[in-house]
């Protein structure tokens, strides 16, 4: 049943994203992926090419999980780990998860007013891991968890994460200018 739903509402997402971004003039296209797709060389090397060609033209790649035929063995599961997936394969400088809060607090800031942002983290560690415990999203499936585990997967691929509020004005802006708070997690330099 979940699959016949994600069938019908893909194209209807679609169809708004289109809307949205031709208000920018910006071409979009959908990009649908499993895990398997990813795992798979063969796949994984198509899907980079098709990025590739996509993004040389000025085309925005909107990605999602094919939930029309991902089963539970191929199904990546949320959209942080996906996200982290495409940065790999792209090779992506920066990798930007939007959440509802700033970004990863000493606690949970909604349950401790008193909790602090921590604007960077040069190791993903046990302890970056426990602080994202208790932390979860009203708004999304995973919380800060997913982010962190998400996190942690771009940045061994070389890629910089920052984790942001999406609820803020001008955020991915923010974000580029290092202008607005976040949780960095930058790269290694190799």
């Amino acid at each position: 049943f979940k699959q016949m739903l994600a069938a019908v509402g893909q194209g209807r997402l679609m169809h708004l994203w289109e809307q949205y971004f031709e208000l920018y003039d910006l071409v979009v296209a959908q990009v649908l992926l499993t895990r398997e797709d990813i795992e798979d060389r063969h796949r994984y090397l198509n899907i980079r090419d098709t990025f590739e060609s996509l993004l040389q033209r000025g085309i925005v790649p909107i990605v999602n999980e094919n939930d029309t035929v991902a089963t539970h063995e191929i199904k990546v599961g949320e959209n942080d780990t996906l996200a982290a997936m495409v940065a790999n394969v792209i090779e992506a400088d920066l990798l930007i998860l939007l959440t509802d809060t700033d970004g990863l607090y000493t606690a949970d800031p909604s349950l401790h007013p008193e909790a602090q942002l921590i604007e960077r983290v040069e190791q993903i560690n046990a302890k970056v891991y426990e602080l994202a415990q208790g932390a979860r999203s009203d708004l999304g499936t995973g919380g800060m968890y997913t982010k962190i585990v998400a996190a942690d997967m771009a940045v061994h691929a070389g890629t910089t994460v920052a984790i942001a509020n999406g609820g803020r004005a001008d955020v991915l802006e923010g974000v580029w200018q290092q202008t607005a708070p976040a949780t960095w997690f930058p790269a290694p330099v190799s």
